[in-house]
C-alpha cells in the first residue's frame, strides 16, 4: 500500500508526467513547420496510411520533422515529393488528389528542398574528384599497362557509396 508521503510525492509530479506525455505525443502534419498546403494535403492524403500507428513502408509521418538541414530527414522528403511527383504515392487503390492540389502540394515541397539542395552545396561545395570504381580501375590498368587480357576487378574490394 501507498504510504502518504509517497501519495503527495506522485500526486506533485502527476502535472509534470502530464506534460511530458502530452509534449511527446505524435504530432499532427501542421505541426511539422510545412506549409500550409503540403500540411492539408499530407493531413488529407498520406497520414491515414503513414502515421504512428500503421506507417507503412516504414514511413511515419508523424514523427518524422521538416528539418531539412538535417541530411536524413531532407532525403526522406525527396523521397516523398519523388513518389507523389512520379504518381507512386496515393497508391493507385486509394483516392487521388486533384492534379492542382498535387502540383500545389509538390512546388510548396519544392521550394524549400531546393533552397536547402543550394544551402548544403554552397557549405560543402561538390566533389570535384571522384574516385574509380572496380572496373574503371581495370579499364584504366588495362590501357596503361597494353594488357587487354587483365582481369583484376573482381579480385578489388566492392564499391562503396557516398551519400551527402
Amino acid at each position: 500500500m501507498i504510504g502518504f508521503p509517497s501519495l503527495l510525492r506522485w500526486r506533485a509530479l502527476a502535472p509534470a508526467l502530464l506534460f511530458a506525455w502530452l509534449s511527446t505525443s505524435p504530432a499532427a502534419a501542421s505541426d511539422l513547420n510545412l506549409p500550409d498546403v503540403a500540411a492539408t494535403f499530407l493531413d488529407n492524403h498520406c497520414l491515414n496510411c503513414h502515421d504512428t500507428v500503421e506507417a507503412k513502408g516504414n514511413l511515419d509521418l508523424e514523427q518524422l520533422s521538416f528539418d531539412l538541414a538535417d541530411s536524413t530527414s531532407f532525403e526522406r522528403w525527396v523521397q516523398i515529393y519523388d513518389r507523389a511527383d512520379h504518381g507512386e504515392m496515393p497508391p493507385a487503390k486509394k483516392p487521388r488528389p486533384a492534379p492542382p492540389e498535387l502540383q500545389a502540394f509538390l512546388h510548396q515541397l519544392r521550394v524549400p528542398l531546393l533552397a536547402a539542395d543550394h544551402q548544403r552545396r554552397a557549405q560543402h561545395g561538390r566533389s570535384t574528384v571522384r574516385r574509380l570504381n572496380r572496373f574503371e580501375y581495370e579499364n584504366k590498368l588495362r590501357a596503361l599497362l597494353d594488357a587487354p587480357w587483365l582481369q583484376v576487378a573482381g579480385d578489388l574490394p566492392e564499391d562503396g557509396t557516398a551519400h551527402l
